[in-house]
């Protein structure tokens, strides 16, 4: 159900119910799951990264327009985590490409590690580049925009 509200400057603002825990909160129509998350982050052990509203998942700059059911994960859970090792797959195969010009192949998961293949050999130096590499895109803190596609395009 919206509401209307009226806003500091005295003019009409809609408004959506956001279900969370069990609880309903008001928040301005359009506001990002980043912004809301912010009232729930004391509740995490880690930083949230990611949301699911009414059953699926969304990233941060995802924006509410409608009344939604909103869940958060951070890195302790197993969504949250996915979603954190899906980041660094894709920051390290951009390292992989810009530092040895090579891509990486995911090949499986093992427990809490990862098994990757690369298409070029690589030595203990090469090694320490990558990391540098990874290092600094991670500081640099890049936004990470998902765009979905279709085949055709």
């Amino acid at each position: 159900m919206l509401k209307l509200k009226e806003n500091k400057e005295g003019g009409i603002m809609l408004s959506v119910t956001i279900k969370y825990n069990g609880n309903k909160y008001n928040y301005p129509k359009g506001t990002s799951l980043l912004d809301i998350s912010k009232d729930f982050q004391s509740e995490f052990k880690e930083k949230i990264i990611v949301g699911m509203v009414d059953g699926t998942i969304c990233d941060l700059s995802h924006n509410i327009f409608n009344n939604s059911e909103v869940v958060f994960y951070d890195r302790t859970s197993s969504i949250g985590n996915k979603v954190y090792e899906s980041g660094l797959l894709f920051i390290l195969s951009i390292a992989f490409k810009e530092v040895l010009k090579s891509k990486i192949i995911v090949k499986y998961s093992l427990d809490t590690g990862i098994f990757i293949k690369t298409e070029k050999l690589i030595s203990s130096d090469d090694l320490e580049i990558i990391k540098n590499k990874v290092k600094e895109i991670c500081e640099a803190n890049y936004p990470i925009d998902k765009l979905l596609i279709n085949r055709k395009e």
